[in-house]
């Protein structure tokens, strides 16, 4: 299944984020995983349709640029 809808996970770094970004790729979905990464490579990093976003919840700026663009 193809699916040109882009869906962000906030915390994708975490144990339940990393799976809900697993199962959204394949359902077919483009996947911006935001959360804290500065620790090391998020393991789905090798996923073509996953965009990573290290970025902190507590700055705004940070959350505002993570939703550009999603559909989810």
């Amino acid at each position: 299944m193809s699916n040109s809808e882009r869906a962000l996970v906030l915390g994708a770094n975490g144990f339940i984020g990393s799976h809900v970004v697993d199962s959204l790729v394949e359902a077919g979905y483009s996947v911006r995983a935001f959360g804290n990464f500065h620790d090391g490579q998020p393991r789905f990093n090798e996923h073509e349709n996953v965009q990573v976003v290290d970025g902190n919840f507590l700055n705004r700026s940070d959350v505002r640029g993570a939703l550009d663009g999603v559909d989810y």
